[in-house]
């Protein structure tokens, strides 16, 4: 429950870092973002011993909040190998949806060209990391970086 609050708390967040400038959206709007389609796909690195699997998807989630908005933002799934051992999969939900809880990633909010962040979740360990996603200007290659919060 205190990942879920947090998780909302940050898309608050998120959500006010974009509109700062703006007025907020009417009640009831939906924030789409079709530039996230880009993200979106199964990703891998392979770096000596570490081998990382990302599945990334768009979804529409309703935000938290009174103003009943609505927006796209990319939700995630990992696999983490340490040489043969797993130390994370979360591969098996990633069918399910965002409400569900299931996935591990949540960005999209804060994008900046082809550069988007948002957090990754352990929900195991109950603990978030900063994340920052970054396409090649190919579109070819995904840069992804963590920070523990």
């Amino acid at each position: 429950m205190k990942t879920i609050n947090y998780m909302m708390l940050m898309l608050l967040i998120l959500l006010f870092k974009i509109t700062r400038a703006q007025d907020h959206p009417p009640k009831g709007s939906n924030i789409a973002n079709l530039k996230l389609q880009k993200f979106a796909g199964s990703w891998i690195s392979i770096n000596q011993k570490d081998t990382i699997w990302l599945k990334l998807k768009v979804e529409n989630i309703k935000f938290p909040g009174s103003l009943e908005l609505t927006g796209d933002v990319i939700i995630g799934y990992i696999k983490y190998l340490k040489g043969k051992q797993q130390i994370f999969d979360n591969m098996s939900k990633s069918n399910l949806l965002h409400s569900n809880g299931a996935s591990s990633i949540l960005a999209g909010l804060n994008q900046k060209g082809d550069t988007i962040t948002g957090t990754l979740r352990d929900q195991l360990k109950n603990k978030s990391l900063a994340l920052t996603l970054a396409l090649s200007k190919s579109e070819k290659l995904l840069s992804f970086f963590f920070n523990l919060h």
